[in-house]
């Protein structure tokens, strides 16, 4: 049986292009009107986004890659959203937050790293989606444990392999430390 909100669904999927190319026109000509690297002409900075818009509407491959990043891009912002919240609940004026932002390159950093994350996921998922046999990690084929794509299971196999765990944590330590020291040799 068909709901009214499966109907609806159907019918907005079928236009699950047009968000990117919207969102990558407000991107582009926002960029390029805060940077103004190409002067304070916004007819140039609209006719750039323009282009570069439908070029990525033009690309199956990049609307995918947009569809897929989406959410996840929604979802750290909530979450950045609901911590600043949490830290004016907690006091922290405005001054506080943006001195943070300006003098802790941490937070920057963190952000970056979800950022890459969240791409090479949405990589995984758009170029390694076609199905096949599961890709062999640690010299055993790992079968799918859950709906998701072999693709999918890849990356994050990948990501939760006890080597990359150990090498993310040596970088972790090591930045730390440089952080600490570099921070140490200032005063």
């Amino acid at each position: 049986m068909v709901t009214p909100l499966d109907s609806a669904t159907g019918f907005l999927q079928q236009f699950d292009f047009i968000f990117p190319m919207i969102l990558v026109f407000a991107v582009v000509y926002g960029l390029l009107s805060w940077s103004k690297l190409l002067g304070e002409n916004k007819g140039i900075h609209a006719a750039i986004a323009l282009v570069l818009s439908f070029m990525v509407l033009f690309s199956k491959t990049a609307v995918q890659i947009i569809n897929y990043m989406s959410p996840w891009f929604i979802l750290v912002f909530l979450l950045i959203l609901f911590m600043l919240m949490a830290f004016k609940f907690l006091g922290a004026s405005d001054k506080d937050i943006a001195s943070a932002l300006t003098t802790d390159k941490t937070i920057i950093y963190w952000i970056i790293i979800i950022s890459v994350i969240i791409f090479l996921a949405a990589l995984g998922k758009v170029f390694f989606a076609q199905g096949g046999s599961p890709i062999p990690i640690g010299g055993m084929a790992t079968p799918p444990t859950s709906g998701a794509s072999p693709g999918e299971n890849a990356f994050w196999s990948t990501i939760f392999h006890p080597k990359v765990l150990g090498a993310i944590l040596i970088l972790l330590v090591g930045s730390f430390a440089t952080m600490m020291l570099a921070t140490e040799a200032k005063k």
